[in-house]
């Protein structure tokens, strides 16, 4: 099933745990997967309508009256939702490389 990512996935790796600099290979394999159709960047409207799995950092908050959280806009409208952890499992990531040491 083809996976439709939210904003915050590609901006949160960036600025946290999958920077370019410490692990491009997160990116080069967003990339394959990108180009072999398993994943895209849209809005919720169109995963609804394709029928995809959104991804998305965000978790439900049913009782906010701030803000509609993603999870609960996917929950009314049925529409399956994960996190980027679940998605790279789901479409069996695997991510190795020679360690470098700095002296």
């Amino acid at each position: 099933m083809k996976h439709l990512l939210d904003a915050n996935v590609f901006i949160t790796a960036k600025n946290s745990y999958y920077a370019f600099d410490i692990v491009p290979v997160f990116w080069e394999w967003l990339e394959a997967e990108a180009g072999n159709g398993s994943l895209a960047s849209t809005d919720i409207a169109v995963a609804a309508n394709l029928e995809c799995i959104l991804v998305t950092l965000e978790t439900p908050a049913p009782q906010s009256k701030r803000s509609i959280k993603i999870p609960d806009v996917c929950q009314y409208l049925e529409v399956s939702y994960e996190n980027t952890f679940k998605m790279m499992r789901n479409l069996n990531a695997k991510f190795t490389s020679t360690v470098t040491i700095s002296t």
